[in-house]
């Protein structure tokens, strides 16, 4: 990084810089070489992995690299829009990306807004007059939840103009079947990868280079990473 860019984004910025963590890093990557080429992901990080900092870094680099302009993050559990908005306020890698947060029924998202839009899944599930017509990407979190249902196929993940849609769940289920994503497309971790991270065998198994940081994996389960 630049000395420019270090002063502009971190000395002279109030936000924290963002620490991922190598199993953060390790989702990331594996997204990074799927995309544009495939349509379906599915992130299934059990809780308290630091899911949405996954999803947010994903949503930055889309952005950054111009596969989509609007992008649609929905939730069924409405106390979750909060943890994202948080995130993106605490964090500086996060400042650049444009954030609009549907509060409330009736709200309108403005036409000319590009970047991050958040709302929950029962927004666009009832009602008249809602569509996801100008999302090139959804990404719905908690996925296992409410996404089956025909409201949801119909009025979110088939709109004609969605490209690239990315579940995340901790209990993934049958989303994998149900929206035909290849396993290469699925990025999983457990409570069981992070006790393997504990030992010398287990990071050998994992194929976990040497000088990753294993301080954060001795606090699972109760480490917010």
């Amino acid at each position: 990084l630049s000395d420019e860019y270090v002063q502009e984004h971190y000395l002279n910025n109030p936000h924290c810089p963002i620490t991922i963590h190598y199993h953060q890093q390790l989702a990331l990557d594996g997204f990074i070489r799927n995309m544009p080429h495939e349509p379906n992901h599915l992130l299934g990080y059990v809780p308290r992995t630091g899911k949405s900092i996954i999803i947010l870094l994903m949503v930055k680099w889309i952005l950054e690299n111009k596969l989509s302009d609007r992008i649609l993050l929905i939730t069924p559990i409405c106390k979750t829009i909060e943890s994202f908005e948080e995130a993106i306020k605490k964090y500086a890698d996060f400042s650049s990306i444009p954030v609009y947060v549907i509060k409330r029924e009736g709200q309108p998202v403005p036409s000319e807004f590009t970047g991050l839009v958040i709302s929950s899944i029962q927004y666009f599930k009832v009602g008249s007059n809602k569509t996801v017509e100008g999302y090139q990407t959804v990404i719905s979190d908690e996925a296992h939840i409410g996404t089956y249902t025909v409201n949801s196929l119909d009025n979110i993940f088939r709109a004609s103009t969605v490209r690239y849609r990315i579940f995340a769940s901790g209990t993934p289920c049958g989303t994998q079947s149900n929206f035909h994503i290849p396993s290469k497309c699925v990025y999983t971790w457990t409570n069981v990868h992070s006790k393997l991270m504990l030992t010398a065998e287990g990071r050998r198994a994992l194929g976990v280079p040497p000088d990753v940081d294993i301080e954060p994996y001795k606090q699972v389960p109760t480490q917010v990473y």
